[in-house]
């Protein structure tokens, strides 16, 4: 599932909720932001700590930065496929989902999309281009339920399928991953038509997505990520 995230000026997330999304998204951690003009992108921790050392280290508390934990779903476990990617000197982005039709044994979908689509784009139109709303329209067709956060070598961030994320203290989440199973109000029977279509809370139909949120009753549900069951978080 991995877990992105948008941590704006003057927000950071809590040490628990990075460790926790840690522990949910094991397969590599990374950030990125901007400084005096230019990117910088740390990647491919595999533990905990060091990421943790180094995000302080760099004391971008203060500063627009992405930050991102993966669990893989294609591609192998290394620092080719850990995330941020740099589109160009200019651009870097994280990606939480899966982008149809991108992906192998060796390369997961995320770097693949960057390699095929968003580089000859960015390379011939720069960074403006995520200012057209056309092309962020295009974008949201090429990947689906995904949710894709960008930014640039100026501090600017941009996100795309926001909603289908929620913010916190300002910060911005692609999912709940961060957040204890201790939250969790309720599982689904293993049962997937059951599973994808009805809320556990008041069996009413469900708005579709990656995670969905019961309009009738305002409870949230969200994929455990493997197994036949779902996690409910009470909005």
């Amino acid at each position: 599932m991995c877990l992105a995230i948008n941590s704006t000026k003057g927000t950071t997330p809590k040490r628990d909720e990075m460790l926790i999304g840690f522990e949910n998204n094991p397969d590599g951690i990374g950030y990125c932001f901007a400084k005096d003009g230019k990117l910088i992108i740390r990647k491919a921790f595999f533990d905990f700590e060091s990421f943790y050392q180094s995000y302080l280290a760099d004391n971008i508390q203060g500063m627009n930065k992405l930050i991102h934990f993966r669990i893989a779903t294609s591609g192998k476990i290394d620092e080719l496929n850990c995330h941020p990617f740099k589109i160009t000197d200019e651009i870097a982005f994280i990606h939480n989902g899966i982008i149809p039709n991108y992906g192998s044994k060796t390369e997961n979908d995320t770097l693949q999309f960057c390699n095929e689509i968003l580089k000859p784009i960015f390379n011939e139109f720069g960074i403006e281009i995520l200012k057209n709303q056309s092309f962020r329209k295009t974008l949201i067709k090429l990947i689906g339920h995904s949710k894709l956060a960008f930014l640039d070598k100026n501090g600017n961030s941009y996100l795309i399928n926001e909603k289908m994320g929620h913010r916190k203290n300002g910060i911005w989440f692609s999912n709940h991953t961060y957040q204890e199973y201790g939250n969790i109000i309720g599982y689904y029977p293993n049962d997937y038509s059951y599973k994808t279509e009805y809320c556990y809370q008041c069996e009413e139909k469900l708005n579709k997505g990656e995670y969905d949120i019961c309009f009738e009753c305002e409870t949230e549900t969200e994929y455990d990520g493997w197994g036949g069951k779902r996690i409910l978080y009470k909005s």
